[in-house]
């Protein structure tokens, strides 16, 4: 196991640092391309006119669905407050009680072969969020300047970059439904992936190759 994160180890920091060398020899910043020492960022504004054009075609819907996402994520906070409070308390006081937490790291935290699963989930956590901001920011006139991925160390991430300064100068109306969009626009997700599970037979089933015969479990 630890030759296994030496070799894992090794592998990012060789990589990195040769990313490194070659952004700064060949300036890849003016291409969007930031690399730092642990971290690397990759930013376009070949999206911006995507985004544009589908927040121009749904304008009506995506304003209802943005103000509906602002009592959700005032909700979703209060909960979390309440959650991440009660675990403290348990973490203090009732040990066995407390929900555990565990910093996703690959290879170490998570098996190689879970991976894949983890990186598609966080792929569409991450468009189904930052697409939410955009699209709840271009409702609202607020421009886009570009949107990106980043990873910091072995964490990943994504942004989508608005104007700040018509940002702050715009209602707080606005600004409420283009914080709360991200973190709504998950929840809806979440449900609706909930909801094709809890419906399975009808939903995912068709999909999938039934067993022919018949199964013996015992005799």
């Amino acid at each position: 196991m630890m030759n296994e994160i030496v070799v894992a180890a090794s592998i990012y920091f060789g990589v990195m640092a040769l990313l490194f060398m070659l952004s700064k020899h060949f300036d890849w910043e003016k291409r969007g391309v930031t690399v730092g020492p642990l971290f690397l960022i990759l930013k376009t504004s070949h999206l911006n006119k995507k985004l544009e054009s589908i927040s121009r075609r749904g304008r009506r819907l995506w304003r209802v669905m943005a103000n509906i996402g602002v009592p959700l994520a005032i909700g979703q906070m209060v909960y979390i407050i309440y959650f991440m409070s009660q675990n403290l308390f348990n973490l203090t006081y009732k040990t066995s009680e407390a929900a555990g937490m565990v910093l996703l790291l690959p290879g170490l935290t998570v098996s190689l072969e879970t991976l894949p699963y983890i990186i598609v989930a966080l792929a569409v956590v991450l468009v189904t969020h930052e697409s939410a901001h955009a699209l709840a920011g271009l409702t609202d006139s607020v421009p886009l300047k570009s949107a990106g991925i980043f990873l910091a160390f072995v964490i990943p991430g994504g942004f989508v970059e608005l104007d700040e300064e018509h940002l702050e100068r715009s209602p707080l109306s606005t600004k409420l439904r283009v914080y709360s969009a991200g973190s709504s626009a998950n929840l809806a997700a979440w449900m609706l992936v909930t909801l094709l599970f809890i419906n399975f037979t009808a939903t995912l089933s068709p999909l999938y190759e039934g067993p022919s015969g018949i199964l013996v479990s015992g005799i």
